[in-house]
């Protein structure tokens, strides 16, 4: 059991309303399974990366990406979440069912970019 399983546990606890809630506040968080697609502590003076997205951005439009750890856009792995019809465009969207999609990526954004849990 991962970081992914217990926050995805623990959402499947929540009913309908507070499911809605919790996943929208931690959404607009970037916690777990909703971060960006990337791994690098952005320098605060600098700001976060305009072009960096979470799952549903990336989703949603063309303009967001996901990022390698030598700062390059991850074509590949943009390409794939863009085109997953398991991934909502929006947090409107996301249901129970798409909790695991989400850990999914998370997993392979964390191998890619060397970090153990």
């Amino acid at each position: 059991m991962d970081k992914y399983d217990i926050q995805i546990a623990g959402l499947n606890k929540l009913s309908g309303n507070e499911f809605k809630k919790e996943a929208i506040y931690q959404w607009e968080n970037a916690e777990g399974l909703f971060d960006y697609a990337h791994r690098e502590e952005p320098d605060p003076s600098a700001g976060r990366n305009p072009d960096v997205g979470c799952l549903t951005m990336i989703k949603r439009s063309i303009h967001y990406k996901a990022f390698s750890p030598d700062g390059s856009i991850n074509t590949i792995l943009t390409y794939k979440i863009h085109n997953d019809k398991r991934i909502p465009t929006g947090i409107e969207s996301i249901e129970k069912k798409h909790l695991n999609v989400f850990a999914e990526y998370q997993r392979e954004i964390d191998k890619l970019w060397g970090i153990k849990y």
